[in-house]
């Protein structure tokens, strides 16, 4: 109430003081006047008049009708009477109003007393919140700027994958042709599987025939061939004493005969003579 006392005995100095005018204006320094305001918050200051000759009608025209009044924010209607060299103007934004700069006047019919302008911010506990919100969005460009050499990265990395893939259907494409290949040795493969059964049938059968061959060889080795060597050499003596037999026998019938000639050749000489001596 002393700032209000003492701004109305300003005021009544300074309308003492200035020439008269025809209109009811406002003091020139508040003929513009700019107030930062939190939102949430009130404020009131006195406009200080001049000129006020007659009973004048004053209202306050504006972007938000209420927040600014005369007394309260309910009165932007006003009577002036005559003399009058001030009146409180009362502002009060809400608590939910927008951040900006809202323009008001206060008017007196056609004649525009004093242009008011409003700039509205956030309140000193949103603007430490707004602190630590500004540090997270410098955290927050810098996670941009990481986000963007990582988004380079990841268009090299799938620049990579395109060429791995390429290099891997290339890779397929192979595979798949070594399987039709592998196809055809399985089926080879089979074929020979079963000669090979075969063969081992065959090799079996043979060894079988192998050790019944030798068995028989064995016995042959082992029986007939020591008895037929021995029959050999008893036939063989046998022959030897058949031939040494005939021999022995062929000599003693060549004996016979000379023998026997022998004898038969004096009988003949005899019987020559015999004859011989008959004859006479």
């Amino acid at each position: 109430m002393r700032l209000f006392y003492f701004l109305a005995i300003i005021g009544a100095a300074l309308f003492l003081i200035t020439p008269y005018a025809s209109a009811i204006n406002a003091m020139d320094s508040q003929k513009d006047i700019t107030i930062v305001i939190e939102r949430g918050n009130s404020y009131e200051f006195p406009l200080i008049l001049q000129n006020v000759d007659d009973d004048s009608g004053i209202e306050i025209l504006g972007d938000k009708d209420g927040w600014v009044g005369f007394w309260n924010p309910d009165a932007y209607q006003y009577t002036v009477i005559t003399g009058q060299f001030l009146v409180l103007i009362s502002i009060e934004v809400p608590e939910n109003a927008n951040l900006g700069e809202y323009d008001f006047e206060i008017t007196s019919g056609t004649n525009v007393i004093s242009k008011l302008k409003l700039k509205v911010t956030i309140q000193l506990s949103d603007a430490k919140a707004y602190e630590k919100l500004a540090d997270v969005d410098n955290e927050v460009g810098d996670l941009k700027t990481k986000v963007l050499v990582l988004s380079d990265d990841i268009g090299d990395l799938r620049s990579d994958v395109a060429t791995l893939e390429y290099s891997l259907s290339e890779k397929v494409s192979e595979i798949q042709d070594y399987q039709k290949d592998l196809t055809k040795l399985e089926t080879e493969n089979e074929k020979l599987s079963d000669d090979l059964d075969e063969v081992s049938e065959l090799y079996q059968n043979a060894s079988k025939k192998n050790e019944e061959l030798t068995t028989f060889t064995g016995m042959l080795v082992n029986t007939q061939i020591p008895g037929m060597f021995t029959m050999g050499i008893i036939l063989g003596i046998t022959l030897v004493t058949v031939i040494v037999k005939r021999e022995i026998v062929k000599r003693k019938v060549k004996s016979k005969i000379k023998c026997s000639d022998s004898r038969q050749k004096p009988q003949k000489d005899k019987d020559l003579f015999r004859y011989s001596y008959t004859g006479r």
